[in-house]
């Protein structure tokens, strides 16, 4: 239970810093009178904020919540699995 809380924490944090970004950035980029064509008109107004280490980081604890709410919620037959794995791993050794 509590990885799905912390999951959440996380999955919320990073949704809410993501948005905290993009919409400052997609204003921004509406304003851009020119812009570079590789990071494009988007990439451009992100780099212009210094959004873009936060969005990578926004990124990642969406990723991490994700992962951590699934394991949290599925741990109990995951660890049926893995005791399962094991077993077999060792008939088939002996």
């Amino acid at each position: 239970m509590k990885k799905i809380v912390a999951g959440g924490f996380f999955l919320i944090s990073g949704i809410l810093l993501y948005l905290g970004i993009r919409i400052p950035a997609g204003i921004t980029a509406a304003k851009l009178g020119g812009w570079e064509t590789p990071p494009g008109r988007y990439g451009t107004a992100l780099e212009a904020i210094g959004g873009a280490g936060p969005a990578n980081i926004a990124i990642i604890f969406i990723i991490l919540g994700t992962v951590m709410i699934v394991l949290g919620a599925f741990s109990e037959e995951l660890r049926a699995i893995w005791k399962k794995v094991a077993d077999k791993g060792r008939e088939l050794a002996e």
